[in-house]
């Protein structure tokens, strides 16, 4: 038998405030990364109240992966729930309910240090979605009461792995050796973070191994590969690890190549590795169009904007240029539908970057191989970190970084970044918040409480 939806007696929205309700930066603990804003519960039938009985409330992440099989694909997710509150709001003691028509319920909830950042990774059709559930009790005793769910998806943003970060800037370098111990190949990656269209460089430089008593003669290189990966790991559910290639270039040495000269000896063979970091759409360049000043500095992208125009340059029947939109986003992600975000993704993480999460992790890898002619091959791989900003965003994300740890501290007093940076756990985090969260206020059936939430009467 068919049955009616019961339309809910009660509206619940989140006030921000005129503002994110996610305050302070994630992944920077001093700053206090939160969410904070106040939940305000309507009466949706003019003139009438509702009896509450309670308000609960949760955070919950869901992780979903769709790794695509010969057979079709294999479609997995978890949900888990990092906060919780059972009893948000309760009436006053030796009362089943309240007879009311509004609450609003102050919210603070510490983020923890291991949150993961929302976002969407197309080449897995994987994502990661943040919510706010909140569940309405309404009836006057257990025998007759109704629950109403509200869904919030809440966009997390993660500013942990900020190219301009210094361990971020200091140089990765690594020596190995082949197999039969003839060449030493030496590698420098200058800057170990990237985002979207940031300048990528490797240095590649052959030695031949003077310590070696019985080096062969003529060792010369033949060919240098790399490829950048975009590795998926997942710990549950059954479904494998895969490794998508997003980059991959090729150089041939000797006669057949650029380099005809390409003998390696104890003096070095030296190659570097340059392109842009490869990218699938613009959302990312967030100071496009722009040139403004800070500190002495410009920031712009006319160049990377002219380039683009001329890559996109198309020709009409007549041999005719046809006049460009150098803004055109290039789409191609299937949670972007009509230009339009799903809820809870933040725009600036719609494709790839270095996430770590309960049911699956992104991670990025260097895969040098080298050729060499007289000697053993050698393959080898550097691990990277992706960024979701690029570098001169970062420079902007900096200054509001510290800006958010001055406020934070005047807000809340020196000593409580410390204490939450020192937290043994998540939980003792949630009861340093407590003391900073102010009681809810009811409205009752009355007259003066209609006209303070706006009603004609």
């Amino acid at each position: 038998m068919f049955t009616p939806k019961v339309q809910s007696p009660v509206a619940v929205n989140l006030d921000s405030i005129g503002s994110s309700v996610i305050r302070g930066c994630p992944g920077v603990i001093r700053s206090l990364p939160r969410i904070q804003t106040k939940l305000e519960v309507r009466s949706t039938l003019p003139g009438k109240s509702f009896k509450l009985r309670y308000i609960s409330l949760e955070l919950r992440t869901v992780q979903k992966v769709g790794v695509p099989s010969k057979l079709g694909s294999n479609d997995a997710s978890r949900d888990y729930k990092i906060y919780e509150i059972p009893t948000l709001y309760r009436p006053p003691m030796a009362q089943t309910y309240q007879d009311i028509i509004g609450l609003d319920i102050p919210i603070l909830i510490p983020l923890p240090k291991d949150i993961i950042s929302s976002g969407v990774f197309p080449n897995y059709n994987a994502y990661t979605i943040h919510r706010l559930v909140i569940k309405v009790s309404i009836g006057d005793s257990i025998e007759n009461e109704i629950n109403y769910v509200f869904q919030f998806p809440i966009p997390i943003i993660i500013y942990d792995s900020l190219p301009l970060y210094g361990q971020f800037n200091k140089p990765v370098l690594q020596t190995l050796s082949t197999s039969d111990h003839q060449v030493w190949v030496e590698t420098s990656l200058p800057i170990s973070s990237l985002g979207p269209r940031d300048s990528f460089t490797l240095n590649v430089k052959l030695i031949t191994n003077y310590l070696n008593n019985s080096l062969k003669r003529n060792i010369k290189l033949s060919k240098l590969t790399l490829q950048i990966h975009e590795i998926l790991e997942c710990y549950d559910g059954g479904l494998p690890n895969k490794s998508t290639k997003i980059f991959s270039t090729s150089e041939t040495f000797g006669e057949d190549g650029h380099n005809p000269n390409n003998t390696i000896t104890t003096e070095g063979f030296n190659y570097q590795f340059k392109c842009k970091f490869p990218y699938y759409n613009d959302y990312l360049r967030l100071y496009a169009n722009k040139v403004e000043t800070k500190g002495g500095r410009k920031f712009q992208y006319a160049e990377d904007i002219q380039q683009q125009a001329e890559e996109n340059q198309e020709f009409d029947e007549n041999g005719q240029r046809i006049k460009l939109n150098v803004n055109k986003v290039i789409l191609t992600n299937s949670f972007i539908k009509d230009g339009k975000i799903e809820p809870g993704i933040p725009l600036t993480h719609t494709q790839g970057f270095t996430t770590r999460g309960k049911f699956f992790s992104i991670r990025y890898e260097i895969h040098l191989k080298v050729k060499i002619i007289n000697a053993k091959d050698l393959e080898f791989s550097i691990p990277l970190t992706v960024c979701p900003f690029d570098r001169i965003s970062s420079d902007y994300l900096l200054q509001w970084i510290t800006d958010e740890c001055k406020q934070t501290n005047l807000h809340f007093g020196p000593d409580i970044p410390n204490l939450v940076y020192h937290a043994a756990n998540y939980n003792e985090m949630v009861d340093i918040f407590q003391q900073f969260i102010d009681p809810p206020k009811t409205y009752k059936n009355s007259k003066i409480d209609w006209i303070k939430l706006g009603y004609n009467i």
